[in-house]
């Protein structure tokens, strides 16, 4: 697809609505705002656009200039337009020439739970949130929650995370006398029930899983007595 015909399309699709740690769909497109408020995060089956909510071009006015973008550390090359189409607001967009990077970077987003965007020339995050639920259908490049897309857990990686959010929350003491005996697969989440005699309380412990099964990330979530 031309990269002219692709920013039109970002720029008829892009919802003014979509808010931060949550994902909406407008014609097929799957949508979340960055934490701060000034980007708008765009997938659709294996490209990524990112259309900027401020107004002025960090590079000066571009009609199609080579560019790219970082999510998590996976660069994306793209095309950047800001110009009076785009009211003065710089667009990235991937389109279908880097869909193997674009791959690895929506890939990654689904993996943890705050991810890590580079570009305009600065930094920014935004969430999960509830995306695995809402995009999957949308975004071919998503693993699923089920069948042979879904990730094998690697249980020794998603242990050690768990007990070592356990520690920090506690003491290696107190992690070693918890029970960690059962655990349920949340999509891209594995969650724990721990019960600590000494203190009689319950926890949940949750680990993020990435797509090799490894987990990315964990804390603990008190339950009560």
């Amino acid at each position: 697809m031309k990269i002219q015909t692709m920013m039109a399309i970002v720029l008829s699709v892009a919802s003014v609505s979509a808010q931060a740690g949550n994902w909406a769909v407008k014609n097929g497109w799957c949508q979340t705002m960055t934490e701060n408020g000034q980007a708008l995060v765009m997938l659709k089956n294996d490209t990524i656009s990112i259309f900027g909510q401020l107004q002025g071009c960090p590079n000066g006015p571009q009609d199609l200039m080579g560019s790219r973008i970082s999510v998590n550390g996976n660069l994306v090359p793209t095309s950047q337009v800001c110009s009076q189409q785009t009211g003065f607001k710089a667009i990235e967009v991937e389109g279908g020439q880097a869909t193997t990077a674009a791959k690895k970077a929506i890939a990654s987003i689904s993996g943890q739970e705050v991810s890590t965007l580079q570009v305009f020339g600065g930094q920014m995050t935004f969430t999960r949130g509830d995306m695995m639920s809402v995009c999957p259908k949308y975004v071919s490049a998503l693993p699923t929650n089920s069948g042979s897309n879904a990730p094998e857990i690697n249980k020794g990686s998603v242990m050690k995370a768990a007990k070592q959010a356990y520690i920090k929350e506690y003491d290696s003491e107190t992690a070693a006398d918890a029970d960690f005996g059962s655990y349920v697969v949340k999509g891209n989440t594995v969650v724990f029930e721990v019960y600590n005699a000494g203190y009689r309380t319950y926890d949940k412990v949750v680990v993020t899983v990435g797509a090799d099964g490894k987990a990315t990330g964990a804390k603990v979530e008190y339950m009560g007595r």
